[in-house]
């Protein structure tokens, strides 16, 4: 993967290190919720219903404080980001976490409840100038793909493009040939950057989050492609934007 250089500010690499920590942090505190069952609500099913995997790797995850919320856990048989995930059931999981003077993480709370799921969430961009610190790209788009898809672009610090619409038939993984058995997290557009490399892109209000992914994140299964970085961009409004 290329080398993305960020300016020495907190939104460059000392934002990278500390996102990595919190992804770390978020991932086994998440792990520590699912499986806490003193309380009985971490699971996708009440105590005593039969228990249903979950897929982390496809949920939207954020952190505030010491909350940490999974958003759309897909929970079923298959595989998130497959042509599978239509018959999962979604779940929104918070998990509430606290540090003991042993430097051991106690959850303190997790509760499951039932998401509304849209998939449609990964058509919709909003096109316009967003900044992170003192850099910028541009979103335009969008353009008309195949099979009702579309495509959006963006370019300034960092270039790329990415295609709305699912993983099963989307034209530039096919130029990235990926593995016949890869599997990528759901909930997300892809592309790539101007460097080749594969993206997963993302709108939440007025921000939008450009992911790289790597294959082999859980070495014991090489074939799932996680996060290895990401970066957030916030909308700027047009008297923001330098001239």
């Amino acid at each position: 993967m290329a080398n993305v250089e960020m300016p020495s500010t907190l939104c460059g690499k000392e934002r990278m290190v500390r996102n990595k920590l919190i992804a770390c942090a978020v991932l086994f505190g998440g792990l520590l919720g699912l499986f806490w069952s003193t309380r009985g609500r971490a699971t996708a099913e009440p105590t005593g219903s039969q228990t249903i995997p979950l897929h982390l790797e496809g949920a939207i995850i954020s952190a505030s404080g010491d909350t940490v919320k999974f958003l759309d856990v897909p929970a079923g048989e298959g595989r998130a980001g497959t042509v599978n995930d239509a018959g999962f059931k979604y779940f929104d999981i918070e998990c509430r976490l606290s540090l003991t003077t042993d430097g051991s993480v106690r959850v303190d709370n997790a509760v499951a409840t039932p998401s509304a799921h849209l998939p449609e969430r990964t058509e919709h961009f909003i096109s316009g100038t967003y900044g992170m610190s003192n850099v910028e790209i541009a979103v335009t788009g969008p353009a008309m793909s195949v099979a009702g898809r579309f495509v959006w672009n963006f370019s300034g610090y960092i270039s790329g493009s990415w295609t709305t619409g699912p993983v099963e038939g989307h034209p530039q993984l096919k130029l990235l040939l990926l593995p016949m058995d890869a599997v990528l997290p759901g909930g997300y557009s892809y592309g790539y950057d101007s460097s080749g490399n594969l993206i997963a892109v993302q709108q939440a209000g007025d921000q939008i989050t450009i992911s790289w992914l790597k294959p082999g994140m859980d070495k014991d299964h090489p074939h799932i492609y996680g996060i290895d970085h990401a970066y957030v961009w916030k909308l700027r409004p047009p008297e923001a934007t330098p001239k």
